[in-house]
């Protein structure tokens, strides 16, 4: 996953990653440092 969405369409990746809750839950739960890097990366 780590290396998939970085390929993707950016815009795309951030607009699935908008929801209202997102940032809340993803980072509450998520137990993949790297992915958890990314995905911050992704959504700033």
């Amino acid at each position: 996953m780590e290396e998939i969405l970085p390929a993707l369409d950016q815009e795309l990746v951030k607009g699935a990653f908008a929801g209202k809750n997102f940032k809340e839950y993803f980072f509450a739960d998520a137990t993949n440092e790297s992915l958890k890097a990314v995905v911050k990366d992704i959504i700033g």
